[in-house]
């Protein structure tokens, strides 16, 4: 219920339209907070209250919002910009919002006029939400044995064999001063390499600070597959196979109502470990014998994300900017089976790549039955990479190389948007979407024949 901040528009209410104040006895926990808990907390709660005016205490509720001082004036309900809302005496400023809650009853109205002019009054020490510290943590133990593959059951279930423990979860939530809080969750699970931790600080009307590591362990199997005609057992790498993957972030968010909403984010993500190649199918063509792949990947994002409204048109842009970093090694063999010679083959791959991309979005309520929004989204990606195979083929002689590929992409999209009703439970929507993209490239190739290892295999 966005009760104050807005233009004052009370002025020359009419006190005989008000409906008559409770003539009982009002008490705050049995009849005022079950209407703040049920029509006001969505929007005026300790979270990012709409025009900074809180409801869930009392200093805060009479200290009103960003224009209005006189939301609730203690003992004189009449003067009150809460009472004139909620009974729907001021236009466009119907409280809740047409959409947000049901409109208060007359009785519910009567409650809270009565309650105002007995001053307002708070139960000693209660608030409507109280802080307070939260702890909950859910351990765990357990011992795993395996017979069979064990490599197999590492990379389905992603856990090793044995003693595991830890914390499956944990979370604290602790208010610090007035109206900061602080919060705590993660995980971890010892000795499976499973971490992760994140801290939220958020401060309501000021802004939020969260920063987090998060880090696991992915599992391959190096057990080949078998192939009838090839009449030998799976062979096996004999190696252990896993990526290690880990994220870090940090987000900072303004949050003040009058000012615009952004928020600026940093985050890293990567990926090391060998990773198997193995495909699974019942075609020859598939890559049944152990093989894997050196993987080293990083990368970068920023974030900004802002937010405002001017002119009862909310506008919203968001921005990401990635550089990427990737080098491969793979290794891998292969036999035709019977007497014919097998085949090592070991191919180096590297890309890199800046991508950024800026969406805009424009939202206006031009009526209570229509919606208008549209949105424009631009994306540019430059990317270059190399590949090379420094041993060659023994079956072939061949060693390639290509030391320079480029690639680039942009993209357009803009759409336009209309949403109408609801009559009757009914809602119609509408739209329109133009794209427009363009993506080029290149490389080169190079390739090196041995005469003399082709020869030699040839003997």
């Amino acid at each position: 219920m966005p009760l104050a901040g807005l233009p004052l528009r009370g002025a020359g209410i009419d006190a005989a339209r008000l409906p008559s104040a409770a003539g009982v006895p009002v008490d705050f926990e049995r009849d005022v907070k079950p209407i703040f808990d049920q029509s006001c907390f969505r929007c005026h709660g300790p979270e990012r209250p709409k025009s900074r005016f809180r409801l869930d205490n009392r200093e805060s509720a009479l200290k009103g919002g960003e224009n209005n001082k006189d939301d609730i004036v203690p003992g004189n309900s009449a003067q009150s910009k809460l009472i004139h809302y909620v009974t729907r005496l001021v236009e466009d400023m119907e409280m809740p919002p047409p959409g947000k809650g049901e409109p208060l009853t007359p009785e519910q109205i009567g409650l809270l006029r009565k309650w105002v002019d007995d001053g307002a009054r708070w139960p000693p020490g209660a608030e409507t939400i109280k802080r307070e510290t939260q702890f909950t943590v859910t351990p765990v133990a357990q011992w795993i044995t395996v017979r069979g593959n064990e490599q197999k059951f590492r990379e389905d279930w992603g856990q090793k064999k044995g003693f595991t423990a830890g914390y499956e979860r944990f979370e604290l939530i602790e208010p610090v001063g007035k109206d900061t809080e602080l919060k705590v969750d993660g995980r971890a699970l010892f000795p499976q390499g499973d971490y992760r931790v994140a801290l939220t600080l958020t401060r309501p009307e000021v802004g939020f600070v969260r920063v987090g590591y998060d880090t696991y362990r992915k599992y391959f199997n190096d057990t080949g597959g078998f192939y009838a005609p090839d009449n030998q057992p799976p062979l096996s790498l004999g190696r252990d196979l896993h990526e290690d993957f880990r994220k870090a972030w940090l987000d900072v968010g303004l949050a003040r109502t009058d000012w615009p909403k952004l928020v600026v984010g940093y985050e890293y993500q990567s990926r090391r470990g060998d990773e198997s190649t193995l495909q699974w199918g019942p075609v020859v063509t598939r890559n049944i014998a152990p093989a894997y792949k050196q993987v080293d990947e990083s990368t970068h994002i920023l974030k900004l994300d802002a937010s405002h409204e001017l002119g009862g048109v909310l506008i919203e842009d968001m921005f990401r900017g990635e550089f990427y970093d990737l080098s491969t090694r793979q290794n891998a063999f292969s036999s035709p089976g019977g007497p014919a010679l097998g085949s090592y083959a070991q191919v180096d791959e590297s890309y890199k790549h800046f991508a950024g991309a800026n969406a805009l979005s424009l939202e206006k309520q031009v009526f209570d039955w229509l919606l208008l929004s549209g949105g424009y989204l631009y994306r540019r990606l430059d990317g270059d990479g190399a590949l090379s195979q420094p041993i060659a083929n023994p079956l072939t002689g061949f060693a390639t190389a290509s030391p320079r590929i480029v690639f680039t992409q942009q993209a357009h999209v803009v759409n336009a948007n209309a949403q109408l009703g609801p009559w009757n439970g009914l809602i119609g929507f509408g739209g329109v979407q133009f794209e427009w993209t363009r993506q080029k490239g290149s490389g080169d190739i190079d390739s090196e024949f041995d005469f003399d290892t082709a020869s030699t295999i040839a003997t």
